[in-house]
This record gives structure tokens, C-alpha cells and sequence, in this order.
């Protein structure tokens, strides 16, 4: 039986980090470099503490429901998480529904980087920065962040340019397409002494989490 990768608990006590693709290539020099792979998205999570016993226990008890590195979480960017165009004007995205419509993949092109989807919301604005994600039909996660504007139809059509480009040999079957928390699989590590006793209930925690590919077993 596969496993199944669990969502994060609620990031609202998480402060810093970061969110970013890792590519490994070989060569050097212009013209001379070649992907060794299919680069991996990589993220950082930081937590200056757990001001309370409850914040602490949900967190400990994720981290130890994953087995170490058995069991993936489904990973998200928290500085984007919906499409701009639908935050809040405090800065907060919406906590519930989906104003960007249904949208699904309809094509992509490796060589141009660009996913074709339909089933958006007409005329919307799309911004550099927005990310997608989606599930092929071995059920793997795809993230995609789109590296210019786009601006969708008047039919809910649009064509976006993505990094990193689609995977090679991509079959994505029509997929519906994630874009409130739009993840990719990853596996997470943390200190073992986390979680330590004293007044702030433990923490500093940093978490870190690597992209994986293949399914888990």
C-alpha cells in the first residue's frame, strides 16, 4: 500500500524561511551546462518558539507521525499562498473557497516551459510569482511557479510560463490544478532536541524538506 503524504498543520506560528528550486548540473561556462536531473524544489520552515503547550504537542506530534523519513508532507510556499490576485488587502490570502475557478491542465511544452489550462475564471490576472501544482497519473506531485504574468480569457483559458520546466516524460491526464497551498511531496528532518522542556515549550525549530520523486511504499 502506498503512503500517503499527510498536509502541514497550520503554519501560523512559522516566522522565517525559504521555498526554492535546487538544480544539479554539470559543465561550466556558457552553453556548457547540462541539468544532471530534473532540478528539486528544497524548503526551510522557522519557529522562534511554541507559546503554549498546545502549539507544541501539534507540532511534535506531526513531526513524529511522519516515522522520520517514511512518511512525506505535502510542502507548500506560506509567502504565496494563492494566487496574488486574491489576497486580502492586509496581506492575508482568503481562508476558504476557490475564486480562481476549477481550473485543470490541458497541455504543456518542456522546450517553451509553459502549461495550457482551462476551467479558470475569466479574465483573471495571474502574477509572476503564482504557483500551480497537480498530481500525474502515477499520482506524483508537480510544482510549477510561473516566471512571468499571464492574463486568462475570456473562455478560462490561458497559457503560463512555469519553473522548473515539466518533467520529462510527463503524462498528466487532465489533471486538476492545486492553487491555494500548491505542493510538491517532500520528506522533512528537524533537530531531535526540538522539542527540549522550559518556559517557551520548546523551539527554536527549524525544519528543512527535500522534493521526492517516486512514489513511497
Amino acid at each position: 500500500m502506498a503512503v500517503t503524504p499527510l498536509e502541514l498543520p497550520s503554519l501560523k506560528l512559522h516566522n522565517s524561511g525559504s521555498f526554492a528550486i535546487e538544480r544539479y548540473q554539470i559543465g561550466g561556462g556558457a552553453g556548457q551546462t547540462a541539468d544532471v536531473s530534473d532540478p528539486l524544489w528544497v524548503a526551510t520552515y522557522n519557529f522562534a518558539g511554541f507559546p503554549t503547550r498546545a502549539d507544541r504537542d501539534l507540532w511534535q506530534g506531526f513531526l513524529d507521525s511522519l516515522n522520520g523519513l517514511m512518511t512525506p508532507v505535502l510542502a507548500f510556499d506560506p509567502a504565496r499562498r494563492v494566487p496574488l490576485t486574491y489576497y486580502n488587502a492586509d496581506g492575508t490570502p482568503p481562508t476558504s473557497g476557490s475564486p480562481w475557478g476549477t481550473p485543470v491542465v490541458a497541455a504543456y511544452d518542456r522546450a517553451a516551459s509553459t502549461f495550457d489550462m482551462t476551467g479558470l475564471t475569466n479574465d483573471m490576472e495571474l502574477s509572476n510569482g503564482d504557483y500551480i501544482s497537480f498530481q500525474d497519473t502515477a499520482s506524483r506531485w508537480h510544482l510549477h511557479k510561473l516566471t512571468a504574468a499571464a492574463t486568462v480569457s475570456g473562455t478560462g483559458t490561458v497559457t503560463v510560463t512555469v519553473a522548473p520546466r515539466p518533467a520529462r516524460g510527463l503524462t498528466h491526464g487532465g489533471a486538476s490544478v492545486r492553487m491555494r497551498d500548491a505542493c510538491c511531496t517532500m520528506v522533512m528532518r528537524w533537530p531531535s532536541d526540538a522539542f527540549r522542556y522550559g518556559p517557551a515549550n520548546g523551539g527554536p525549530l527549524t525544519i528543512t524538506g527535500q522534493q521526492v520523486t517516486k512514489a513511497f511504499l
